[in-house]
């Protein structure tokens, strides 16, 4: 009957989309930036793109790029297994869409357990402000039997429009390079949110 194709359809379709959404959310998901077919080498390229569809609706011309490393995330992935890693991440990722919307900002996702962040601001206070409430939020989620907690540390550059839509590897390496200790390029910040100085 009609209604029986029908119902043979709908759980076909529904079937695709499961097998779709695996694809996406499975434990290769480390290497996908939200689509089925992008790896971690396209990253540079959504960020071109994205960038300059939020740079032409930004007045002021300036952009906050905030290189984000997380703390602890070694420990659930070693403790708790990949399976629990990839779902850490994915609860990391869901919360940094949360607050970024909440700015009109983006993040990506730049693969292992690092993540960028494009604000449409250059008021320290904001920037700050917005990754303190996101560094609290995380805190708040927990992992495997032990409740396993993670942090974040960041690097904060705040540039024109034309450099950050620029070379991608070398704003990610001045962001990365505020994480780490001045003595020590092998030691983390952690747990801070590091501005680059200002250039007058």
């Amino acid at each position: 009957s009609e209604s029986a194709l029908s119902d043979i359809s709908n759980q076909r379709f529904s079937h695709q989309l499961l097998d779709a959404m695996k694809l996406v959310w499975a434990k290769e998901y480390r290497n996908y930036h939200g689509g089925l077919n992008l790896k971690a080498s396209g990253a540079e390229e959504v960020f071109q793109a994205s960038l300059h569809f939020l740079a032409a609706h930004q007045s002021q011309g300036k952009l906050a790029v905030a290189y984000l490393d997380l703390d602890n995330f070694k420990q659930v992935n070693d403790r708790c297994g990949h399976e629990e890693g990839n779902r850490a991440l994915r609860a990391v990722y869901a919360q940094m869409h949360q607050a970024v919307r909440n700015l009109h900002g983006l993040a990506f996702f730049d693969g292992g357990d690092e993540f960028i962040i494009v604000l449409p601001t250059d008021q320290r206070m904001e920037i700050a402000s917005g990754i303190w409430k996101l560094r609290r939020e995380l805190q708040t989620l927990t992992f495997g039997d032990d409740k396993l907690t993670i942090d974040a540390t960041a690097g904060v550059v705040v540039r024109d429009q034309n450099d950050i839509c620029g070379d991608f590897r070398a704003l990610k390496s001045a962001c990365e390079a505020l994480t780490k200790s001045p003595d020590s390029q092998k030691s983390k910040k952690r747990g801070t949110i590091t501005f680059e100085e200002s250039v007058s």
